[in-house]
């Protein structure tokens, strides 16, 4: 009798212990499953013009330090990166280099910076940098767009990805 009693408990146990278990990878399994993918904006300015003026909510990886960091981007996330200007191509050699890394949503803003604050769309920082008076004519007319950004498409985006919150 006391063998049966201790068999049915070790069995209770072990068997909360299955269940407990499983419920975890579960829970793990489903929060991943579930993680939704999300709309990363990066300058790859210097700090010193990314705290003069940015896209509202862009983050700041400059380019000297973006290729150390490729590695560690979720290839699930959507990725739009800018600089400057039309003229300036390191958002167009960063995207390159995320897209190397099969990352699959990566588009680049030519426009950049210039464009932005002329369109008078939401920036932050005090904008006294010179370069922002600029004229942004595009010199890359005849260039692939299939992985290009326009500034009404990237608010677009914004807002897109601001209602999943």
């Amino acid at each position: 009798m006391v063998n049966f009693i201790v068999r049915a408990v070790n069995l209770k146990t072990v068997s909360l212990i299955s269940f407990c278990l499983l419920s975890l990878v579960g829970c793990n399994f489903s929060s991943s499953a579930q993680k939704k993918p999300q709309l990363i904006v990066i300058n790859v300015l210097d700090k010193q013009e990314f705290d003069d003026c940015h896209i509202a909510g862009s983050i700041n990886i400059p380019f000297a330090e973006f290729e150390n960091k490729v590695a560690s981007f979720d290839k699930n996330n959507h990725y739009v990166l800018y600089c400057a200007d039309y003229a300036c191509m390191s958002s167009g050699y960063c995207a390159k280099l995320l897209r190397d890394q099969n990352c699959k949503y990566v588009w680049e803003y030519a426009g950049g910076m210039v464009d932005w604050y002329k369109k008078g769309y939401p920036t932050q920082g005090p904008a006294q940098e010179e370069y922002l008076k600029s004229e942004n004519i595009n010199y890359n007319d005849e260039e692939d767009t299939s992985h290009t950004i326009t500034a009404e498409e990237l608010l677009v985006k914004i807002e897109e990805f601001s209602s999943r919150i």
